[in-house]
This record gives structure tokens, C-alpha cells and sequence, in this order.
């Protein structure tokens, strides 16, 4: 529980934009979770095998994108308010 606590300040202490911060992926689903209230809500595979998920809190608008590496390293990449979702049909 120690080593939790101490991953978890270390990937909320500072922007994501500011610092590309990384941990295992349990870590950092647990932790945007707790913390922000944030669920996956898209994702997708790059061809190296790189899957890019963002997770977001559709009720308070904070959304963080997440990049997966094959190891299972997970790094916050970039974080916003104001997230939507956009109705499938509608045009962007």
C-alpha cells in the first residue's frame, strides 16, 4: 500500500503536460479513478503496438490520455477539461 502511495503522488504531484510521468497500468487506472473519477472511454492500437486510451469523468469534464506501452508501462501523455463525446453520425 506503501509503494501505491507513493506511485500515486508521484503521477498527480505535477501536469501531465508538464512531465511525461509513467507507472504500471493498474496503477494508473486505479489512480485516475480514485482521484478524478476518470474511466476509459476510447482507445486504440498504434502498429507498434502502443495502445493510446482516454479516460475520462463525463460528469465533471476532466479527461487524461494515457499511452500503454507492450510492457504494460502506462504514461499520462496529456490532460483537459471539457470533455464530450460526440453522438456517432454527427459530423465533427
Amino acid at each position: 500500500m506503501k509503494y501505491l502511495a507513493i506511485i500515486l503522488a508521484l503521477i498527480f504531484s505535477t501536469p501531465a503536460t508538464a512531465q511525461v510521468t509513467c507507472a504500471p497500468t493498474d496503477i494508473v487506472i486505479e489512480g485516475l479513478k480514485r482521484k478524478f473519477g476518470e474511466v476509459p472511454q476510447t482507445m486504440g492500437l498504434l502498429s507498434s503496438g502502443v495502445l493510446v486510451i482516454t479516460f475520462a469523468n463525463p460528469t465533471e469534464g476532466s479527461w487524461t490520455l494515457v499511452v500503454v506501452s507492450p510492457d504494460g508501462k502506462a504514461c499520462l501523455s496529456a490532460t483537459g477539461s471539457n470533455f464530450e463525446t460526440i453522438p456517432q453520425g454527427d459530423p465533427a
